[in-house]
C-alpha cells in the first residue's frame, strides 16, 4: 500500500541505518556485560498505542504503529522501530485445543480459554501441539504474516506474548488443581509442564520461521540481540515459594533456555523472595519485572550477572541511573511520562520544547 511505503520511508529518515546501529550496540554491548559504548541504553515508553492490545483490525493496528514511531520525531532514545502483535491469555492454550473465551467487546475485550483439563487423565490425552484454522494461534501468526507483507520486510516485528508453561496450564486447568496436582502426583504434573514447554518451544520456532530476519526475540519492552534468546512470562511467580519454583518451574525455565541458547523471565507483581533463586537459573540472561524498582531486586539478591528490564518513571530518573552507575547493574531501561498526552497532533512548540529538555536531562542521567 503506498501510504505504508510513504510511512516507512519517513521512518527510515527519522531512524537512518547510523542512529539505528549505534543503539543496537548499546542494547547488545549491555546484555553480553561489556563495556558500554557511550551512555547507558534506554527508550521511552509508547505515545499513543497499545503493545499489549489485540487488534480489531490489522490495517488500522499497523497504521496506529507506524504514526507512533513517526511521532516520536527527533527524540533521541535507543527505541528501535518495530511492530507488535498484542497480548491475547488464549493463543498458547489454543495450540492445544482450547476454545477462546471472550468477555466485553472492543478495546475493552478481556481473552481467556475454555478448561480443557478436568482430571489428571485429561493430560496425557492433550493432542500434540499445532497451529489450526480459525484459532487465536493461527490468528496471530497469519498478523505476523500480514505485516511482513504489507511493510516489505523493511520493520522488525516481535514474537507474540505466549506466556511461559506453568501459566498457559493454569488456564487450561485452573491454578489450584495445577499445584494440587504438583503436591499430590508430581509425575503427572511434571508430564504436563513438558508438553507445554514443548508446545511453547514449537511455537516460537513457528514464529521465527514465519519471520526470518525480521524477527524480534521478545515480547517485552525494549529490542533485544539474538543472543540473549527467548523471553517467557511466568506471572504466577506471585504465588509460589523459592522451593516451589525449584524444582516446579526451574526444569522448564531452563528447557526454554536451552532450546534457544537464553532465556528472559517476566513477572509481574512482587516477588523477591525469588530473585536470588532465579538469578542462579542456568541459562538465565535477564529477567523483567514491570512492579519491583531496582532497590528492592538488589536487596533481593540481584547481581551483576543478570540483565534486569524495568520501568522508570521521569521524575525519577537521576535517582536510578545512579543506582545503576553505583551497583554496576545492566539495565533494560524504559522511561515513561516524557509525552504530554496520547495525542501528538495536539502538541504545541512549548511541548516540544519541554520534551526536548526532558530528553536532555535523561541523556545527562544516563552518561558514563
Amino acid at each position: 500500500m503506498d501510504w505504508v511505503r510513504e510511512k516507512l520511508d519517513a521512518i527510515d529518515e527519522q531512524y537512518p541505518p547510523e542512529r539505528v546501529a549505534a543503539s543496537k550496540e548499546r542494547w547488545t554491548r549491555m546484555w553480553n556485560g561489556e563495556k558500554p559504548l557511550d551512555r547507558h541504553p534506554f527508550a521511552f515508553a509508547p505515545i499513543s498505542v497499545n503493545w499489549y492490545g489485540v487488534p480489531e483490525s490489522w490495517e488500522e493496528w499497523l497504521r496506529d504503529h507506524l504514526d507512533d514511531i513517526l511521532s516520536r520525531k527527533d527524540v533521541l532514545d535507543d527505541f528501535i522501530p518495530t511492530l507488535w502483535v498484542g497480548c491475547r491469555q488464549s493463543i498458547m492454550p489454543s495450540i492445544f485445543g482450547a476454545p477462546e473465551v471472550k468477555r466485553g467487546e472492543g478495546k475493552e475485550a478481556d481473552y481467556c480459554c475454555k478448561r480443557i483439563l478436568r482430571e489428571v487423565a485429561d493430560i496425557d490425552a492433550l493432542p500434540e501441539p499445532s497451529i489450526q484454522p480459525g484459532t487465536p494461534a493461527r490468528e496471530v501468526v497469519s498478523l505476523q504474516q500480514y505485516l511482513l507483507e504489507e511493510t516489505e520486510g523493511r520493520i522488525p516485528i516481535h514474537v507474540v506474548d505466549m506466556q511461559g508453561p506453568a501459566d498457559v496450564s493454569g488456564k487450561m486447568w485452573g491454578y489450584d488443581n495445577l499445584y494440587l496436582c504438583a503436591q499430590d502426583q508430581p509425575e503427572a504434573y511434571h508430564r504436563l509442564m513438558t508438553k507445554v514447554a514443548e508446545g511453547f518451544i514449537f511455537f516460537w520456532k513457528r514464529q521465527q520461521e514465519i519471520l526470518g530476519d525480521c524477527f524480534v526475540n521478545t515480547h517485552l519492552m525494549n529490542w533485544m540481540p539474538r543472543s540473549a534468546g527467548a523471553t517467557a512470562s511466568f506471572d504466577s511467580m506471585v504465588m509460589i515459594s523459592p522451593p516451589f519454583y525449584e524444582e516446579f518451574y526451574l526444569p522448564y525455565v531452563m528447557k526454554i533456555g536451552e532450546a534457544f541458547g537464553g532465556i528472559t523471565i517476566h513477572a509481574c507483581g512482587q516477588f523477591p523472595a525469588l530473585v536470588e533463586h532465579i538469578c542462579r537459573t542456568p541459562f538465565l540472561k535477564g529477567f523483567n519485572t514491570s512492579e519491583m524498582s531496582l532497590d528492592v531486586v538488589l536487596a533481593a539478591g540481584l547481581d551483576r550477572s543478570t540483565v534486569v528490564s524495568t520501568c522508570f518513571q521521569l521524575e525519577d530518573v537521576e535517582k536510578w541511573f545512579d543506582c545503576i552507575r553505583r551497583n554496576s547493574i545492566r539495565c533494560d531501561s524504559q522511561i515513561y511520562g516524557l509525552w504530554p498526552s496520547q495525542d501528538p497532533v495536539s502538541w504545541t512548540d512549548s511541548d516540544w520544547q519541554q520534551i526536548h529538555a526532558c530528553v536532555g536531562r535523561v541523556h545527562e542521567a544516563a552518561h558514563l
